[in-house]
């Protein structure tokens, strides 16, 4: 994963998120651990990282619904 991120050129943030590299200063890594968390399901860890968005679980359940048809819709474009 590492050498792949290296040839993308991405931003700092967003490859130190995908590598797992993760602090409160990253936003996108806590993101991506949130989703991470959703699904496996962990909901102890989504619901800590949610409340740190100050977003319920209601909230991250409708958008995490929405992101995956977002995503099924786009892949068959």
């Amino acid at each position: 994963m590492k050498e792949i991120l290296a040839e993308l050129d991405l931003e700092e943030d967003l490859s130190n998120a995908l590598l797992g590299r993760t602090n409160k200063a990253n936003q996108l890594g806590q993101l991506f651990e949130l989703i991470q968390a959703y699904e496996k399901p962990d909901w102890r860890r989504a619901v800590g990282i949610a409340q740190d968005f100050h977003v319920g679980l209601v909230d991250l359940s409708t958008a995490y619904v929405q992101a995956v048809e977002w995503a099924d819709v786009a892949a068959k474009a």
